[in-house]
């Protein structure tokens, strides 16, 4: 986990985190979007092929591919369907504006002030530490 440095002391950068999960979330869904669009051509190529004058070979080849194919895609819309909901949380007005005061820098905007021990009565503090 990231930390911020502030005055003297550090603390776990907690809004840096959670926007860096933001971001992360956004753009997988994105890359997965490509990738199901990637699948989807690679799987109208194969049925092409399977139209052509092939040999039995050919067709348990392709068909294997057409298998593996299906499932990375299946797996990929899952993906999908989970990010798209956290993806559409994210994107709800309510849930905007919380997350925008959550990550505004004023919040977690620490000034550090010199520490000045307040000077007492030396018989008081050996009163007290007795």
């Amino acid at each position: 986990m990231k930390k911020r440095k502030c005055g003297r002391f550090e603390f776990y950068d907690y809004q840096a985190e959670i926007k860096d999960i933001i971001y992360l979330a956004k753009d997988e869904f994105e890359c997965n979007l490509k990738d199901i669009k990637k699948l989807d051509q690679l799987q109208q190529d194969l049925l092409h092929k399977l139209e052509e004058d092939i040999n039995t070979i050919n067709v348990l080849q392709i068909a294997w591919d057409l298998r593996r194919l299906r499932l990375k895609r299946r797996e990929c819309k899952a993906r999908d369907k989970f990010l798209y909901q956290f993806i559409n949380e994210l994107n709800n007005s309510y849930n905007k504006k919380t997350l925008n005061r959550m990550l505004d820098p004023k919040i977690m905007n620490y000034e550090d002030h010199e520490y000045r021990p307040r000077l007492g009565d030396k018989q008081k503090v050996n009163e007290i530490l007795s």
